[in-house]
């Protein structure tokens, strides 16, 4: 995504580093909306009311849909959840 784009969470990706846990932990779910403010050098998004900063590895594993694909069938996984 680039800076002013934004969407819907869809899935986040596990992750054996702990990083998802802990993207959960901050409210990046399923179903959020994010909003991208910055792509370098780090990203930068707001997750529903969260600004966040992150390093492009972390925010690889966060699977988001435009907003215009909101409504439409999506699967989910269900063997991602929040502690």
């Amino acid at each position: 995504m680039r800076a002013g784009e934004s969407g819907v969470i869809v899935q986040v990706l596990p992750d054996p580093n702990g990083r998802s846990d802990r993207l959960c932990a901050l409210g990046v779910t399923p179903g959020a909306r994010v909003r991208v403010l910055q792509t370098f050098p780090g990203i930068v998004f707001e997750c529903d009311e969260t600004e966040l900063a992150v390093e492009r590895a972390v925010a690889r594993v966060i699977m988001v849909a435009p907003p215009q694909t909101v409504g439409t069938r999506l699967t989910f996984r269900t063997d991602v959840s929040c502690a």
